[in-house]
């Protein structure tokens, strides 16, 4: 009499009572899909957000923050395999990981990559004047949600600031009128 506990599973697979690789892993025919897929979708979406601007990345209102989900569904719907498993799962992980390590090595050799990957830190409020100009275009932030952000700040009137650089990932550097208190 046969056990139970042997019996073929539908891969053809003994079965011991775990779960079987199947269930875990689209097999080895996806992996190379799998991993150009995810470099492509990875070089696409760094070049969108590029283009994009900043405010891509600060989430500053909700609709912000929204895109920023959607743009993350997007990815992994299109990165992973039809019927994905949790195998693949951690191949789209572990290849987006890996992407980040490398480019983050190369923009710290590379003063040229560095310059195209990443924003520049941009002015935005000078001597307590809003620089309705340029920088606000390019950071593509309205005069009511950079009061806004400095209200967080703990500014209560623009004549308090000495300076405000919008940082690369969005944030704000808030540096005080000498008479109101430093650097925020």
């Amino acid at each position: 009499m046969k056990s139970a506990a042997a019996a073929p599973c539908q891969s053809g697979l003994v079965g011991y009572g775990f779960v079987m690789i199947d269930r875990l892993w689209s097999g080895p025919t996806a992996v190379l899909p799998t991993v150009v897929g995810t470099v492509v979708l990875f070089a696409a979406v760094l070049t969108m957000v590029r283009l994009a601007g900043r405010r891509t990345l600060a989430q500053i209102s909700a609709f912000d923050v929204l895109v920023t989900i959607a743009i993350g569904s997007v990815v992994a719907g299109a990165a992973l395999p039809p019927q994905p498993k949790a195998l693949d799962g951690a191949l789209v992980v572990g290849t987006l990981l890996a992407l980040q390590t490398l480019v983050a090595a190369a923009r710290q050799r590379s003063d040229r990559l560095q310059r195209v990957l990443d924003f520049a830190p941009e002015r935005i409020v000078e001597d307590g004047e809003l620089s309705l100009s340029r920088s606000l275009a390019s950071a593509q932030l309205t005069r009511d949600e950079v009061e806004a952000r400095l209200r967080q700040s703990g500014v209560r009137d623009l004549g308090e600031v000495s300076l405000v650089i919008l940082e690369p990932g969005g944030k704000l550097s808030v540096f005080m009128s000498d008479d109101s208190g430093g650097h925020r």
